[in-house]
């Protein structure tokens, strides 16, 4: 990957966003997490590679900085939590829930109307 040519996943980030005012939000937010999810698996294997390198402590210095300059060029949702993480249906990152993959606030409407089977609403 040379330094000055932009990543491919860019120009498709931006198209997504551009189809923003085209698409409902719903599918907005589908699409990015179905991006997201596609950019992160096509680049886990070179992130662990390059972590590896840069953790080496055999190889020399100059290896190891070019491996954290890459590194740090590369895709930012490289997280695997981050990636697992997100809700469905809003796209929500934090307190999602691992069972049905969806944010606490569509959790709870979804639960109000009783649209998820095996769960029940709390009473004393």
């Amino acid at each position: 990957m040379s330094l000055t040519m932009k990543p491919p996943f860019f120009t498709q980030y931006i198209k997504a966003i551009k189809q923003k005012y085209i698409m409902s939000r719903h599918l907005l937010w589908k699409n990015v997490d179905n991006f997201k999810r596609k950019q992160f698996l096509k680049f886990e294997i070179k992130q662990l590679l390059l972590n590896s390198v840069k953790k080496n402590n055999y190889t020399s210095f100059n290896i190891r900085y070019r491996a954290s300059f890459l590194q740090s060029k590369m895709f930012k949702n490289k997280s695997q939590n981050k990636v697992n993480n997100l809700c469905i249906i809003s796209g929500r990152v934090k307190s999602v829930f691992k069972k049905t993959q969806y944010g606490r606030f569509v959790l709870r409407d979804r639960l109000y109307k009783a649209e998820l089977p095996g769960f029940k609403r709390a009473s004393w």
